[in-house]
């Protein structure tokens, strides 16, 4: 579990400078999508280190991530009624992954204080 963490907290940390530099680009593009680049039935997004913050009942679906509530108001990439700005949906994907981070990063200092 401990892995898994660190390297979700390493794959934000570089999506986010990835998005600050060259913008929100489509889901297989990013780091953080294991099947990046490839079909989608190449690699199962079951292994995918952000299926935590997808509902259960919607971790089956072809892109799991595109699920992942934004903001507490429930958007999310699929929502229909996300917004139609490009850069609101950017601003609510960037907020979303540093606060992903800052979570799993003191989940994991929490386990690590747990273990000593």
């Amino acid at each position: 579990m401990l892995s898994q963490k660190r390297l979700a907290i390493g794959l934000l940390r570089l999506e986010i400078e990835n998005v600050r530099k060259r913008g929100l680009g489509a889901v297989r593009s990013s780091v953080l999508c294991l099947a990046r680049g490839r079909e989608a039935s190449v690699e199962p997004c079951s292994d995918c280190p952000l299926l935590e913050f997808v509902a259960p009942e919607l971790r089956n679906q072809t892109l799991p991530c595109l699920h992942i509530p934004l903001n507490d108001a429930g958007f999310t990439l699929a929502s229909a009624s996300r917004p139609s700005d490009p850069k609101v949906c950017e601003q609510l994907v960037l907020t979303w992954m540093e606060r992903a981070t800052e979570r799993l990063e003191r989940e994991l200092a929490e386990e690590q204080q747990g273990r000593l």
